[in-house]
């Protein structure tokens, strides 16, 4: 009887433990040099030729008619390329020794 009990209790820290895992392991990695990088769309309409951006989800793809064009009415926007780009994330040193720089402006 209270061997199944202490068999239950190691299950349950054992479960536990593994469901914390399972929940670091889907959180977003980053460069340990501090870049992220986002992917976005850019898109453009086919007969008016005005330019829009828009991040990228699931599913998108170039030349994928997105919507009817806004400003013309006429043509359809299209996903026309998909970028990668590469933004520096701060760390709370950098932000505080913005603050002072401004701070002493």
């Amino acid at each position: 009887m209270i061997s199944e009990i202490i068999l239950g209790i190691v299950w349950m820290i054992f479960l536990l433990y593994l469901t914390r895992l399972i929940k670091k392991s889907r959180e977003r990695v980053y460069d340990p040099f501090g870049f992220r990088q986002i992917v976005t769309c850019k898109m453009s309409c086919e007969n008016c030729g005005a330019i829009w951006n828009k991040l990228f989800k699931r599913g998108d793809f170039i030349f994928k008619p997105v919507y009817e064009c806004p400003t013309c009415k006429k043509g359809n926007v299209m996903i026309t390329e998909i970028l990668c780009l590469e933004t520096k994330i701060k760390t709370k040193d950098e932000l505080k020794y913005e603050k002072l720089v401004e701070k002493w402006k």
